[in-house]
């Protein structure tokens, strides 16, 4: 039974947007939020921003349901790590105290996701290696999707690139990162989701204009030795990677980035190399080190997930994980537990 939180406030489906592909869109990262909110490949930017989803996902969260909500795998949830008697914002005290659905304000932030292209396939997300060339029909439509977000720029705080692919691979992306400039936008802030297998120093210095705004960054690595890393990071070198990862230590250390995360997805190819991976963020001094639980996102037949996901009780080696999730490392306060926060025995 789904239990409800009236105490909690989660501010995401009021101010911020995931465009997908195919320009699905939501409010929220669709494995913990699945219900769309409209499409940008077929619908203005406003009429998805107030559609009639979009209201009723922020009316679950002022009556407290998360009715919409995978309760199982939002780690905010879990936590229960939003209550309303900490909110501070004067706008999202007044959203609560209105119980308004409908927004005149913009959304404050976006996270680009309908550009799937990545240099790597990790058999997490897809099966095959996804490349969109210009020119091609799905290139035309992402960028079609890009252009109205070119014109919410000037009102965003944050545009997030990306949670469907990589953003030095995608040609789509990485023009985008080329060709605006941090001075023409001066509120707007970058965070940048990637594998980290291509920032290397050309590439940083190709986005020379908006290296000044990139502030957050993500890097995706599951795996803490080349021969894991070769399996779950299908076409990336291991080698190759810890070399860029000292790149962008450095620019946290220097500036401009002042919150660098590396995470790792679970699974039971990789979950023996969690201390060794909290041991590398620790040596490039990362600011966060996050472990999530593997997700099904049709990359696998039931057979295959259920043989990777071993945070599952009837895995067998399910046991062994819970005890990898008694090492004291994972006490260390840079260590973000996410989804698996339950499962930890100081939980």
């Amino acid at each position: 039974m789904s239990k409800t939180f009236p105490h909690l406030f989660c501010e995401q489906p009021f101010t911020r947007l995931e465009i997908g592909t195919d320009g699905e869109t939501f409010t929220c990262c669709p494995s913990w939020l699945p219900k769309p909110i409209g499409n940008l490949a077929t619908q203005s930017f406003d009429d998805v921003w107030n559609s009639k989803a979009a209201e009723e996902i922020r009316a679950s969260i002022h009556d407290g349901s998360f009715r919409f909500c995978r309760q199982d795998l939002c780690p905010r949830l879990m936590t229960e790590d939003m209550p309303k008697d900490k909110i501070t914002r004067t706008d999202l005290l007044s959203l609560i105290q209105s119980g308004a659905t409908k927004l005149e304000q913009r959304p404050e932030r976006v996270n680009c996701c309908y550009d799937r292209s990545c240099n790597l396939s990790c058999p997490s997300c897809r099966i095959e290696l996804i490349l969109h060339k210009r020119g091609s029909a799905e290139f035309m439509q992402a960028e079609a999707i890009q252009n109205q977000i070119l014109s919410e720029l000037p009102s965003l705080e944050w545009l997030e690139i990306t949670g469907s692919g990589d953003p030095f691979a995608s040609p789509l992306f990485f023009d985008l990162l080329k060709t605006i400039n941090a001075k023409d936008y001066p509120k707007l802030k970058i965070f940048l989701h990637t594998n980290g297998t291509l920032w290397n120093e050309q590439n940083w210095q190709e986005i020379a204009g908006i290296q000044s705004a990139v502030k957050k960054v993500e890097i995706s690595i599951d795996a803490a030795t080349e021969e894991t890393y070769s399996l779950n990071r299908r076409g990336g070198k291991f080698s190759s990677l810890l070399k860029n990862l000292k790149l962008i230590a450095k620019l946290r250390e220097t500036g401009p980035i002042t919150d660098l995360k590396i995470s790792f997805v679970v699974q039971q190819n990789n979950f023996h190399e969690m201390d060794q991976f909290i041991a590398l963020g620790l040596e490039l001094n990362v600011d966060r080190i996050y472990f999530s639980k593997l997700d099904q996102w049709g990359t696998f037949t039931a057979d295959e997930f259920q043989a990777r996901a071993v945070h599952l009780p009837e895995h067998p080696d399910h046991g062994k994980f819970l005890q990898a999730l008694r090492s004291p490392n994972l006490r260390n306060p840079k260590v973000d537990l996410g989804n698996l926060i339950n499962l930890s025995p100081s939980a």
